[in-house]
């Protein structure tokens, strides 16, 4: 099957456009909160260590949660870090040819080896996002990338791997702060 050929690319991303519109919202509508009170079997939820009651956490309506500063600044944020993902998955397969000598082919490889570690790190970082906590999560996320703007730039005399570095690095960091914004969410 070849849609492109067949179709051309316009016709090609439409019929994607709709298989993933149609899939997001069957996969929607299996989706349905649990019973009011309802918790798994066996499961007690934590204690507070000095004996005071959990404070309770404040519903909001979709109305009310586009109101937030901090809605609006996760979602800015999202937006601004999907462009950037996006923007940097075009480019990999000619930057490795260009920049890393890599073929064609080898280039074409190591990006589906790099889809292959973008899953498992998902998994990966959810997890520790989820152990971090929300403040942790982004804290970890950002720092890191903070620290190589400033450890990267004198990294020019070692055979030009700035840039490979660099890019690889701003890559790892894109998919910290993504695994983040769920955790932002909560």
């Amino acid at each position: 099957m070849n849609l492109i050929a067949n179709h051309g690319v316009n016709s090609t991303f439409l019929i994607f456009g709709i298989i993933f519109v149609v899939s997001v919202v069957v996969g929607a509508l299996l989706l349905s909160n649990p019973p009011a009170g309802w918790k798994p079997a066996g499961w007690n939820p934590p204690e507070q260590k000095d004996g005071s009651e959990k404070p309770k956490v404040k519903d909001l309506t979709q109305g009310q949660v586009v109101r937030t500063a901090r809605f609006w600044m996760v979602w800015v944020s999202f937006v601004f870090s999907a462009g950037y993902g996006l923007m940097i998955i075009k480019c990999l397969k000619n930057f490795g040819v260009l920049e890393g000598g890599l073929t064609a082919a080898a280039a074409g490889s190591a990006l589906g080896l790099l889809a292959l570690f973008n899953g498992l790190g998902r998994v990966v970082w959810g997890t520790a996002s989820h152990k971090l906590g929300a403040q942790g999560s982004v804290i970890y996320s950002y720092v890191p990338a903070a620290g190589c703007n400033d450890v990267l730039p004198h990294q020019n005399g070692l055979n030009g791997s700035y840039s490979r570095n660099r890019s690889l690095l701003d890559r790892v960091q894109f998919w910290r702060q993504f695994r983040s914004f769920p955790a932002a969410d909560a």
